[in-house]
């Protein structure tokens, strides 16, 4: 069964489900990067919101075995469980509630050109600086809502404002973290490690002691990964104040900084050996590859120079 039937099928079983006073409809949500993804949204007439349900990993789990009445059965628990739709819009409407919960993101400026029609941003080199509200942060994630022109105006704010009280919330509520990129690679080698066997885990341990003590001296040990404690959308955090100032002056050094997404960057120390072509074209390289197009926030590189405090697209590549 191909994703389009699946859809319209999972959703005439759906409607037949239903309590009275409910409607399902399928809908094209506009994602990040003009991203386009098919989702099925079920509302009632009380409210004006609802959430949207993705349907690509239910339709992985059709094909796998699972019934369509069971994914249809789950989908509609999760709409009809979903009671915060009411308290949502009447929170957002005020200002005062959510000048506390406005936060900043960069995202890519040319592949999101029609999005940025329709809100508050600002550009930085080929970025975007975007806002959003938080309406909650947990373990699962972060739920969130973007920043509207429509939105702004209701609020009688100014873009000034909405900037400013996004530069305060935004490293309090997501504060930056960086790390050594051994230290990241021990840490993903670390997750595998619990799904391994006892006599697998005994050879895993000699191998991350010789990878750390081999790496030690390698390039990876000049090699920084900044992201924020959430690990979403922490690209922004080389926006935060003192963030860069503070590890160039530690390494006394200026800085590249490598895009690897909208969730994280790279940043090593700048030297003349370096080619910034073959930095630019693992950048490339890794977001045709690596990252799911929805993530991928640039193909350039970008040099901080630590005596302006500042950074700027790399135009002379070589």
């Amino acid at each position: 069964m191909e994703f389009k039937e699946f859809s319209e099928r999972l959703l005439v079983i759906i409607k037949s489900m239903l309590p009275e006073g409910y409607e399902a409809k399928l809908k094209t949500v506009h994602k990040n990067n003009n991203q386009k993804r098919e989702a099925l949204i079920i509302s009632n007439g009380s409210s004006s919101m609802a959430p949207s349900i993705y349907l690509e990993l239910y339709y992985n789990s059709l094909i796998k075995g699972r019934e369509m009445n069971d994914i249809a059965k789950e989908i509609i628990s999760i709409a009809l469980n979903n009671r915060s739709g009411e308290d949502v819009v009447s929170q957002i409407s005020d200002p005062s509630t959510m000048s506390s919960k406005i936060v900043f993101r960069l995202i890519n400026s040319t592949l999101n050109k029609v999005r940025l029609s329709e809100v508050p941003h600002i550009i930085i080199e080929n970025m975007a600086k975007v806002y959003f509200i938080v309406l909650d942060i947990n373990v699962d994630g972060v739920s969130s809502i973007m920043i509207t022109n429509e939105l702004l105006s209701l609020w009688n704010m100014s873009p000034e404002k909405l900037d400013a009280l996004s530069n305060i919330n935004t490293p309090k509520l997501f504060p930056s973290i960086i790390k050594n990129m051994n230290e990241c690679i021990c840490d993903i080698l670390s997750d595998q490690k619990e799904e391994l066997t006892i006599e697998e885990d005994e050879h895993f341990e000699e191998f991350l002691n010789d990878y750390i003590m081999d790496m030690s001296s390698r390039e990876n040990e000049r090699m920084y990964v900044l992201s924020n404690t959430k690990g979403i959308n922490g690209a922004g955090a080389i926006l935060y104040p003192n963030v860069l100032q503070e590890l160039a002056s530690k390494l006394n050094s200026d800085l590249y900084i490598l895009p690897s997404s909208i969730h994280e960057v790279i940043l090593l120390p700048a030297r003349d050996r370096m080619s910034s072509r073959a930095l630019r074209d693992m950048v490339i390289d890794v977001n045709s590859s690596q990252v799911a197009p929805e993530e991928v926030l640039s193909n350039e590189i970008y040099y901080y120079d630590l005596s302006t405090d500042e950074f700027h697209k790399v135009k002379d590549i070589r």
